[in-house]
């Protein structure tokens, strides 16, 4: 990356033509405070950060093409109901069970961001 100076004096970073653009988030910690979480399925726990995708996803939130998306998207599932929902595919898992995904993230993110505030 190049960096060179924005309109307003600000600092601004630039892909070059031949860099690759940023993957998407990874963090382990949030990942851990998935797994202390109840299944949003069935409330069983332990847990797998399942990663979720919904119809209209922007793309810059899916990640690159054989990507998983951000980590900051994953939910509790457990494993048998991570299984199925990768057997049937997201769209048709959340069907299947009543699951809004973005509400299920929003609502994780928000008790993560409280419990760091704690």
């Amino acid at each position: 990356m190049d960096g060179s100076v924005g309109a307003g004096g600000d600092s601004v970073a630039v892909l070059s033509p031949c860099s690759k653009p940023p993957g998407p988030h990874r963090d382990e910690e949030y990942k851990a405070f998935i797994r202390e979480q109840p299944s949003v399925v069935s409330g069983a726990s332990p847990c797998d950060p399942a990663h979720s995708r919904w119809p209209g996803m922007p793309a810059i939130l899916k990640g690159g093409m054989g990507q998983k998306a951000s980590d900051y998207l994953c939910l509790p599932l457990t494993r048998i109901e991570h299984t199925e929902q990768h057997d049937r595919g997201h769209e048709e898992y959340a069907r299947r069970h009543s699951i809004d995904y973005r509400e299920q993230v929003i609502l994780h993110l928000i008790r993560y961001i409280e419990r760091l505030s704690a």
